[in-house]
Parts: C-alpha cells; sequence; structure tokens
C-alpha cells in the first residue's frame, strides 16, 4: 500500500481519538500536533495544517449547537474582536520566530497542560453561579491573551476559553462550552490567513485531520463509553509528555 495512504489513513485515526479526547477533558490538538510531527511534518507546516483540522471540527461543533439555540451571540461578538486580533498576532509571531524558540514556547505550553491535566481542570472549570462579571476591558485583555495564545498554537485554547468565560464572565458550562466552539472556529480563521500565504499548510493531510475529527465526533462517545475518561486522560497525558520531552531534546 502507499506510504501517503497509510499515513492519511494513521491520521484519520488519529483525528477520531482527538475527537474522544475533546469529549472529555479537551485538548485533542495535543495529539494530533503530535501525529503530524511524527509524519515528518516540519513544526510550522504541523502547526498550521493542524488549523484544518480544528477549524472543521469546532466549526461542526458550533453548527450543532446553534441549531439547538445554544449559542449566546451577544456575549460572543463582545469578546470576539480582541480574541480575533490576539489570533492574528499570535500566528504571526509563530512563523516570524526561530524554530528553536518556538520548539521551546510550545513544549512549555504542553508541560503546562500536562500539569493542569494531572491536576483536573474540573477542579476550576465549574459552574460559579456566584461569579461577577469583571469590567469589559479586563475581558477584552483576558481574551485577546488568549487569541495570542490560539493563534500561536491553539491546542488546549478550548479550556483557556472556557476558564475565561466561567470564572471572568459567570457564565455556565453549557453555554461557555458552546461559545469555546464558536470562538474556536473564529480565531483559526485569522491563524488560516497568516499560514495560507506562506505555503505552510498541507492540504490532504490537515482535511483528512479535519474530516475524520468532524465526523467522527459519535465514534469519539462510543470509544469515551468503552474505555472511560480516566484511559483518555492517562494517553493524552503520555502523548503530552513524549512530546514535550522531543521538543526540548531530551531523547
Amino acid at each position: 500500500m502507499d506510504t501517503n495512504l497509510l499515513h492519511l489513513g494513521a491520521l484519520a485515526l488519529v483525528g477520531v481519538l482527538s475527537a474522544a479526547i475533546n469529549t472529555v477533558a479537551g485538548g485533542g490538538s495535543f495529539i494530533t500536533l503530535p501525529a503530524l510531527m511524527a509524519l515528518g511534518l516540519p513544526i510550522a507546516e504541523a502547526n498550521a495544517t493542524n488549523r484544518l483540522g480544528v477549524l472543521l471540527q469546532a466549526g461542526s461543533a458550533s453548527l450543532t449547537f446553534r441549531s439547538a439555540g445554544a449559542l449566546p451571540t451577544g456575549f460572543a461578538w463582545t469578546t470576539l474582536a480582541p480574541t480575533l486580533v490576539g489570533s492574528l498576532l499570535g500566528a504571526t509571531l509563530s512563523i516570524t520566530l526561530d524554530e528553536a524558540v518556538v520548539r521551546a514556547v510550545i513544549g512549555v505550553a504542553m508541560l503546562l497542560m500536562l500539569a493542569l491535566m494531572m491536576l483536573g481542570p474540573e477542579r476550576w472549570l465549574r459552574e460559579r453561579p456566584e461569579a461577577a462579571s469583571v469590567g469589559r476591558i479586563s475581558q477584552a485583555l483576558a481574551f485577546f491573551g488568549m487569541g495570542v495564545y490560539g493563534g500561536f498554537l491553539q491546542a488546549g485554547v478550548g479550556i483557556f476559553l472556557m476558564g475565561g468565560m466561567v470564572m471572568l464572565s459567570g457564565l455556565d458550562l453549557k453555554r461557555a462550552n458552546a461559545l469555546k466552539s464558536l470562538l474556536v472556529t473564529l480565531l483559526t480563521v485569522p491563524a488560516l490567513l497568516v499560514f495560507l500565504p506562506a505555503g505552510l499548510v498541507r492540504w490532504p493531510e490537515g482535511l483528512t485531520l479535519g474530516l475524520s475529527s468532524a465526523l467522527g465526533g459519535w465514534i469519539g462517545g462510543l470509544i469515551t463509553l468503552r474505555v472511560g475518561p480516566r484511559a483518555l486522560r492517562a494517553t493524552l497525558i503520555v502523548v503530552i509528555l513524549t512530546t514535550a520531552t522531543k521538543l526540548f531534546g531530551l531523547w
């Protein structure tokens, strides 16, 4: 069988696994990004190509939430501008900084996410009906920072977005989860507008990853029921630790 077909088939399976990871803890891109790198893509191309998968997966979820009337659109527009501007800046930084710096930043981000996964995001990401909304300027700055991170790396940004919406804006988890999908979809667009002209997006790999992720959500749900959230989280922790140590040149 052609090696390229084998690679695409492997990516399709990774897409399904990332969908399963996202149903439990988020951070599915910490699975897909290392997979793209393992197939030989340079880190800049892997980072850019991963955005196609993110766009299709998050976009599919957003349409589902919208059809169910679960999107708080008014809140979305008050946070959209700083998030998009931040994403544009973050993506630009990711292709202008030296590759060694990008590797170090991604490695540190992975280790931080590893700590979060081991602690369990549910410790801080929970219902806070008593939370008072902070000022609009503070919210704008917070979402700008999340946008920069999302444009630069993307992996795990959904967890931070949900944390911001729950803890800073007092949204309940259901609305925060729906809005997270919309914001991830939209912040991916300016990042792609930076990566595409630079020729960093590999279309076959990106589309395979995206379609398998978008269509594999229900399969991911079945996997979650079969193996349980602890096994999926353990898988994510192992992948993050392995990739981070590789980025730091420890093996």
